[in-house]
């Protein structure tokens, strides 16, 4: 249970997860479990350094830990049961927002390249827990779409870097031509 800064090389290493249910073949219901995400100090305004490790919470206690530019307390909430999205010390952050994991996107894919991400045996039912590099790669194969792992985007200027399998999903997105929303950039350009 707890919150724990981490390095590129174990963000790397660490996934962030996603769950589709369908009805008819067709998307549903998205679930998401994001474990590996980014800091902001609400005291200070600044982005943490790194990404940090979600190891569980108890009644949607994660933990806390010092700023560490000005050393205020960042205080870290979830759902409790899977994370879908956080608060910093009061302050609401949608992973579907900030990671442009939703439903729209990945339809967007099955519309666009006539393609299906239902396995054959599930037409109705939830799929398992996949990370969102498996998503990714799944739909890079059915596409043809090739992605950049050096390319690394901001949707958020408070939460900043991205994790590694989130700069991927977004280079696929960008990559595809899918609209993107007007707040997402890609840094260095």
């Amino acid at each position: 249970m707890g919150i724990a800064r981490i390095n590129l090389v174990e963000a790397k290493n660490s996934s962030n997860h996603i769950k589709i249910k369908f009805k008819n073949g067709k998307i549903d219901t998205l679930w998401l479990h994001c474990t590996v995400f980014p800091l902001f100090c609400k005291n200070c305004q600044q982005s943490q350094t790194g990404l940090f490790l979600h190891s569980g919470s108890r009644y949607g206690q994660v933990g806390s830990l010092p700023c560490e530019f000005c050393g205020a307390s960042i205080a870290i909430v979830d759902h409790d049961n899977i994370v879908e999205s956080i608060k910093v010390n009061d302050e609401p952050c949608s992973f579907e927002k900030l990671y442009l994991l939703s439903a729209d996107y990945i339809e967007w894919f099955e519309e666009w390249y006539g393609i299906t991400l239902a396995p054959e045996n599930l037409f109705e039912g939830w799929t398992d827990w996949v990370s969102v590099d498996q998503l990714r790669e799944q739909i890079e194969t059915l596409t043809g779409i090739e992605t950049d792992d050096g390319v690394r985007y901001q949707t958020d200027e408070r939460f900043n870097p991205l994790p590694p399998d989130i700069n991927r999903w977004i280079n696929l997105l960008d990559t595809s031509t899918v609209p993107l929303p007007n707040y997402v950039s890609k840094i260095g350009e």
